[in-house]
């Protein structure tokens, strides 16, 4: 009787501290969060609980001039959890009655289906076809309103279950321990304490629409939040923080340069640290609510989200940034690789933000077309849109060997390549074909080129910036002549 009375005395203490102890902010980081807390302090001891995923080592205490923490310990313990033990009892208890109800809603269905197949039968008289119509239509409506009531209270039954379920998962919050923290404070008034917890988080999404007609791109960003802290944030402010400081704290020591000998390298065992890694779960729902305030920071930007409710488990979309960008749209051609044109955008983005990396839906013309890895490290931005098959290409290539002088010894290689590009579209587009120019290894080497159109050059390669109008057709074709000592071995893969 005694451990009963313990253990509801721990429930009820345990589950009270949301009551005394109240969540007043949260700053969400990519990986964990920063709960900051309000604790009513009367006693000189006190003592509240922190869910097992919290670190206790990163507790801070705010005091002020008349109240402060002297000293502080903590120790995980097991929860004793009666209160689950009810839920439990209630939630077999509704399956039973849910059992009780499906014989008869089980027979009903066969009275039912009886009633459909007297309907179907043509063997009766003139006379007795209409008594025994509506003997089948009152009968048939007295059933189904039966089982539609059944139906209803089976519903009941399926929702009662599966919210006590639902209060199992949050009381359990994933664990049977929690860390319980011992105060020594001195005088008595409102404690704020912080601490981090890693079962929070936030990632960015974004959503680019590309308009090529209009030269826009509609730029969307959105935070994916969640968290599984096992407490549930009530008309909490949240701030998201767009960073966060590697775990690495030092640098990397600089070894000695010793060059030696090749030893045999031992075998080596591979890590597999994957497993480790939490991974936020995807977000399906969409946040209305203003976009956030932004405040600039010198290593990271904070962006001030409304009051949310967020329970835990559960996860949410806010919009942070939406922006119409301009931008300049091509199609790029490298026919030696493949004769598929690219729909290629260069976005004039000139945002103030600083955008962290994020998983980006990519969409041309409201058409989704992919989702790629997304990244901002300057200015303007190269974004690749997929092929288009309204842009018809053809390559030829051709190889011809040859010996060049009885007395010189040398070989010649000569390359001839040819590209046709034309354009099925109704409107006139820009084009770029880019492809490697050859360059010499050797000083014995010589490499003569001729174009047919002057190509542009940077980056040992070249290229051709075009504009086809509709139904137009453009062709070039360039040679690369290769002279060197027939006995001089090269290697001419690309």
């Amino acid at each position: 009787m005694l451990k009963k009375v313990i253990g509801l005395i721990f429930v009820f203490s345990f589950f009270s501290t949301s009551l005394l102890a109240q969540i007043t902010k949260v700053e969400l980081y990519p990986r964990g969060a920063k709960i900051f807390v309000s604790l009513e302090v009367q006693n000189k001891q006190t003592t509240f609980y922190l869910p097992i995923s919290a670190n206790p080592n990163s507790l801070i205490f705010y005091g002020h001039k008349h109240l402060f923490v002297k000293n502080f310990s903590y120790k995980k313990i097991k929860k004793d959890i009666p209160l689950i033990k009810q839920l439990k009892l209630k939630i077999k208890n509704l399956e039973i009655q849910k059992q009780k109800l499906q014989p008869t809603y089980k027979a009903l269905e066969t009275v039912l289906k009886f009633w459909h197949s007297q309907a179907k039968k043509n063997d009766l008289s003139l006379k007795n076809i209409a008594r025994f119509s509506q003997i089948i239509f009152t009968q048939t409506k007295n059933v189904q309103t039966k089982i539609n009531k059944i139906k209803v209270k089976i519903h009941s039954l399926e929702e009662q279950i599966k919210n006590l379920k639902e209060q199992i998962e949050e009381i359990t919050s994933n664990s049977k321990e929690v860390w319980v923290i011992n105060l020594i404070c001195q005088g008595k008034g409102r404690l704020v304490y912080s601490y981090f917890d890693e079962q929070a988080g936030w990632k960015s999404n974004y959503s680019l629409f590309a308009f090529p007609k209009q030269g826009t791109v509609n730029f969307l960003w959105q935070a994916s939040i969640w968290q599984k802290t096992g407490q549930n944030w009530q008309n909490i402010p949240v701030i998201l923080v767009s960073g966060y400081f590697s775990r690495q704290l030092t640098p990397p020591n600089l070894p000695d340069w010793k060059i030696s000998p090749i030893q045999p390298a031992p075998l080596t065992k591979t890590m597999n640290f994957s497993k480790n890694l939490a991974r936020a779960p995807l977000i399906s729902k969409r946040s209305k609510d203003l976009l956030p305030l932004k405040k600039t920071g010198d290593f990271f930007d904070q962006y001030a989200l409304h009051n949310i409710n967020l329970s835990s488990g559960q996860n949410q979309n806010f919009i942070i940034l939406q922006k119409t960008l301009k931008a300049k749209f091509a199609y790029l051609i490298r026919p030696y690789r493949s004769t598929k044109a690219f729909l290629w955008a260069k976005v004039q983005f000139n945002l103030a933000q600083r955008i962290p990396n994020g998983l980006a839906s990519l969409f041309v013309d409201n058409t989704f077309i992919g989702k790629k890895l997304f990244k901002v490290w300057t200015d303007t931005l190269n974004l690749y849109l997929g092929s288009d098959p309204q842009i018809k290409t053809s390559f030829y290539a051709y190889k011809q060997q040859d010996k060049k002088g009885l007395f010189e010894n040398k070989k010649v290689i000569l390359y001839t390549y040819k590209v046709s590009v034309k354009n099925l579209k109704t409107q006139k587009v820009q084009i770029r074909i880019e492809d490697a120019k050859p360059k010499a290894g050797d000083k014995r080497i010589k490499i003569q080129a001729n174009y047919s159109i002057q190509p542009k050059e940077k980056y040992n390669k070249i290229f051709w910036d075009l504009t086809l109008k509709p139904q137009e057709e453009k062709i070039i074709t360039y040679t690369y002549k290769i002279i060197f000592p027939e006995k001089l071995k090269l290697n001419m893969e690309r």
